[in-house]
């Protein structure tokens, strides 16, 4: 792996933060596995694991507009501080509500809400403070130790949740999540960012909607910028859902317990990792030929996604199905992290909390209602038929794209302002 990969955290700033990051990130990890497995194991229904991610991830898309706003108009790292500090208290009352023995779906459901209402904000501002502390230069390495961070988690939070659910149960998992979080507040007091800020950064005499509006304006000056946000909605709205639903995999397909829901998952981050990885080792063109070569590697990471799946919809076994969950984390991972660095290299500073709050509507919107539809139409039809169709769906669009943009010139963008 080439070390151009971890240039960020030559930055002491970062250093801090990916440290922080990586403590709060395990265990939100840990929870979220014990959270599946606890979901289906009341409910025994693959709709209410799709509805629990729903209702998260659409709280989170509403308030995106309002939470890409203030990661422009207000201090980073103060705000993400205490963004992060509401996690503790979400974590502690699902412990609580766990232990004592009121926990219901309802709650549940309104648990989840307010972790998504967390997440809106968190993305925009930590998105954005990865450019405030390294520089565009080292924002690909960022990006990708940031995906390495989420998807290391991925797999170190569910292994860590098989050591921990015997001894302490899933209160104690849910209390190790609002504890590791302290990690990150530890990290975020150790930073320091310069004090100064371009004035347009503090311009609040204008409405919220106006100022969201100003990304309409921009996105009209960039052609390349929406056909990012439409791979990035369709990788949301087919392929995540399928991680969803794991714990059905696990259950009714491979006739497994949560041990094998843990290789699923892991196998599935690992991918994830690698994924990124990869990404960040590129060396970048220049010019427009940057444009053409991230746009191939997304049409071939569609195509990637269709082989996945179909391994899924046709494996009864787990030794094929934790290769195809591997392919599946590396193909969407692989997507992401260069979707996120092309729009940010794009994107003048102004903006880039608004931008990058848009981008994060698309797959916060596509990611519940493809989680709410897989969730429905697995509960009717199963896991296989399902995949199947989804396999079919992106392998066409991945050969269709590559089809149409090999013959297009490319594209100039205009300044913006």
């Amino acid at each position: 792996m080439s070390s151009s990969s971890f240039r960020a955290l030559k930055n002491s700033n970062y250093r801090a933060y990916f440290v922080g990051q990586l403590a709060s990130n395990i265990g939100t990890w840990t929870q979220s596995l014990v959270q599946g497995w606890l979901v289906y194991r009341i409910s025994d229904s693959a709709a209410w694991l799709g509805l629990i991610s729903f209702a998260s991830q659409m709280t989170a898309f509403s308030l995106s507009p309002l939470a890409g706003v203030m990661a422009d108009t207000w201090p980073r790292r103060r705000a993400l501080f205490w963004i992060e500090a509401a996690g503790i208290l979400q974590a502690s009352a699902l412990a609580a509500a766990t232990y004592f023995g009121f926990l219901r779906l309802d709650l549940l459901l309104v648990l989840s809400i307010f972790l998504g209402a967390i997440q809106a904000f968190q993305l925009p501002f930590r998105h954005a403070m990865a450019l405030d502390m390294v520089g565009k230069a080292d924002l690909p390495s960022a990006i990708a130790l940031n995906s390495l961070i989420v998807n290391g988690s991925r797999i170190l939070g569910p292994a860590l949740a098989v050591v921990l659910l015997g001894p302490l149960g899933e209160a104690g998992c849910f209390m190790f999540n609002a504890t590791s979080t302290i990690g990150i507040l530890i990290g975020l007091t150790l930073i320091k960012l310069p004090a100064k800020a371009p004035p347009e950064l503090r311009d609040t005499r204008r409405g919220i909607f106006a100022q969201f509006l100003d990304t309409h304006t921009y996105i009209k000056q960039s052609p390349g910028i929406p056909l990012l946000l439409f791979i990035a909605i369709f990788f949301s709205f087919v392929g995540f859902p399928f991680t969803v639903v794991y714990p059905v995999i696990a259950k009714i397909t491979l006739g497994g317990g949560i041990h094998t829901l843990v290789w699923l998952t892991s196998s599935s981050g690992f991918g994830a990792i690698l994924g990124a990885l990869a990404m960040a080792t590129k060396v970048p063109r220049k010019g427009p030929g940057k444009q053409r070569e991230t746009e191939s590697a997304l049409f071939k990471n569609l195509i990637l996604l269709g082989l996945a799946l179909a391994i899924i919809s046709a494996s009864k076994v787990l030794w094929l199905t934790v290769p195809a969950t591997f392919l599946l984390g590396f193909s969407m991972m692989g997507s992401f992290p260069r979707i996120n660095n092309a729009i940010q290299q794009r994107t003048p500073d102004a903006l880039r909390g608004r931008v990058l709050s848009l981008y994060n509507m698309t797959f916060l919107g596509a990611m519940p209602l493809g989680s709410l539809a897989t969730g429905w139409l697995v509960d009717r039809f199963g896991v296989s038929l399902i995949a199947r169709g989804a396999a079919a769906t992106c392998i066409a669009l991945g050969v269709t794209l590559i089809y149409l943009y090999s013959k297009r010139p490319l594209a100039v963008e205009a300044p913006y302002g």
